[in-house]
């Protein structure tokens, strides 16, 4: 489990292992807690900004829009779609029974199952009833000729 905390306007992550985590705080010798909030002059040293998280998982040429493509990161598998232009990363694996996504294809925003042809808007995805585990959207961006994944 992690903590995250905001500094400078900056999304921190902290291990919630540690008992407490070392604060670094100009003329003071105060510890800092869980559950503080650092000043904008203070610094979590050890701390690893959420920037550093993303993956790169494929080249933006290798997905041009409309179309669907499997990727890796961060241990899970995914399913790439480019949708008019901006790219989406959802869990590989149909929310109603597990279908391989990358196998299916786009239809405007929903990416349709390969298993029982149902239809997913990835955008705005709504769970249909309270047994659907839902599709977990992870961060993407779009940088220096290359899709980027983060961890969520």
């Amino acid at each position: 489990m992690q903590l995250l905390t905001a500094v400078s306007s900056m999304a921190f992550r902290v291990s919630t292992r540690a008992k407490l985590a070392i604060l670094v705080r100009p003329g003071s010798t105060e510890g800092f807690r869980f559950g503080d909030v650092p000043r904008p002059n203070e610094t979590i040293v050890g701390a690893t900004p959420l920037a550093e998280d993303f993956i790169r998982v494929a080249n933006e040429a290798d997905l041009s829009p409309g179309e669907v493509m499997r990727a890796e990161a961060h241990g899970n598998e995914l399913c790439l779609a480019n949708i008019d232009g901006t790219v989406y990363a959802i869990n590989n694996e149909c929310p109603h029974a597990s279908w391989p996504l990358d196998s299916g294809f786009l239809d405007g925003e929903e990416i349709v199952c390969p298993g029982h042809n149902l239809a997913f808007n990835i955008p705005n995805y709504v769970k249909v009833s309270p047994y659907d585990p839902g599709m977990k959207l992870y961060p993407v961006k779009v940088e220096d000729g290359g899709i980027w994944v983060g961890e969520g």
